[in-house]
């Protein structure tokens, strides 16, 4: 996934894994997935609570790590009575904030003393990239409490 520079993991019964590579999906060359696979595949991250949890509610929304590579939010769920996955990848580094070519008027939010600012846009957009880089500025400069 990292290595072809994929953002997204899909993973669902009848097909093989999907990576979605620049907004498209691209399958991976591999046989398509029974709802074994995917059952096994997306069992594999979770921790026995989690496990309880999905199966009674039939969806679950998490966050991990793999050590020296990543740290990934996924979003499990039934499709046509198979478990299926969805994996976005959360990379360690953060991107500096100048180096995301957003208008000037976000630094200058990093320097405000006190306030509520809500970063929105569609899924894919940066919301998750720009907050870290906000909150990695404001954290370099000032010692301010923060929530998300």
């Amino acid at each position: 996934m990292i290595d072809k520079g994929a953002s997204d993991l899909h993973i669902t019964t009848g097909t093989p894994p999907q990576l979605r590579i620049d907004g498209q999906l691209v399958p991976l060359r591999t046989d398509a997935l029974t709802p074994i696979d995917t059952k096994q595949l997306c069992y594999s991250i979770l921790t026995d609570a989690q496990k309880m949890r999905f199966e009674e509610d039939q969806e679950l929304d998490l966050s991990f790590g793999v050590k020296n590579l990543a740290r990934f939010r996924a979003n499990l769920f039934m499709q046509r009575g198979a478990v299926a996955g969805a994996f976005r990848i959360v990379p360690f580094k953060i991107v500096p904030l100048r180096e995301l070519g957003l208008p000037p008027v976000v630094e200058e939010l990093c320097e405000k003393p006190r306030g509520l600012v809500l970063v929105c846009g569609p899924t894919g957009s940066g919301k998750s990239t720009t907050l870290a880089s906000m909150i990695d500025r404001i954290n370099s400069n000032h010692r301010h409490h923060i929530v998300t």
